[in-house]
């Protein structure tokens, strides 16, 4: 555009002599360069709400904590350059579920910690932006899934924790995530752009429950 871009003139260009500028028509000289300013290609706006609660308690069996961590972000919109302005705003887009939440239960008993964490988050669209045609409830419908399939659904899952310190310096730990072996919800989007359409969909789906065993010695 103007301003942008810069010629030589016509007197001073080698690439066509003066009777050829008339017979090929040329009206402008060769490229010299270019300028501009600097400009964000990629932005993004986001907000939300982080909510933590903690409470402990002391009974007969032992000490007795909860805590509550929970997310609530408003989707994150994307800008665009080329229309100047941010994208839609859709109700838990793809990739941005409207809720993430930890709810932790653990008892201290002597020598021994159990600790329970309940993990939920939220469902999504498969569709991501204003510029994703490829997974609109239309299109969905074209590629004969359902309404359903064009989505995915919340999960939950719950891990759960022990530790045991019956030894001055040494704790012995277990740590099992996903303890009642859930599978991640149906995600066709993830199924057909980056798993090859191969079930397993996700690392997730293919590790589901876990189980680490640790020890720990301090020797100073």
């Amino acid at each position: 555009g103007a301003g942008r871009v810069q010629r030589v003139g016509l007197t001073n260009d080698r690439s066509f002599s003066a009777a050829e500028q008339v017979m090929y028509g040329v009206t402008a000289g060769a490229l010299s360069g270019t300028f501009g300013q600097y400009q964000n290609s990629a932005k993004t706006l986001a907000q939300g709400v982080d909510v933590g609660l903690r409470s402990r308690t002391l009974t007969s069996v032992g000490a007795v904590s909860t805590s509550l961590q929970a997310t609530f972000p408003d989707p994150s919109r994307q800008y665009s350059t080329p229309t100047g302005a941010y994208g839609d705003n859709p109700a838990g887009p793809y990739g941005y579920p409207r809720w993430r939440a930890y709810l932790t239960t653990a008892l201290e008993s002597g020598p021994y910690s159990n600790a329970l964490r309940l993990n939920f988050t939220s469902g999504t669209k498969l569709q991501s932006d204003y510029y994703d045609t490829l997974y609109t409830t239309e299109a969905c419908a074209s590629y004969g899934w359902t309404a359903r399939d064009c989505s995915v659904r919340h999960q939950v899952t719950l891990d759960w924790a022990f530790a045991w310190t019956g030894i001055k310096d040494m704790v012995v730990g277990l740590n099992v995530r996903n303890l009642f072996n859930t599978r991640p919800p149906l995600d066709l989007r993830a199924l057909d752009e980056s798993g090859g359409g191969i079930i397993p969909q996700s690392l997730s789906d293919a590790y589901r429950r876990t189980v680490r065993l640790s020890l720990e010695y301090k020797f100073l």
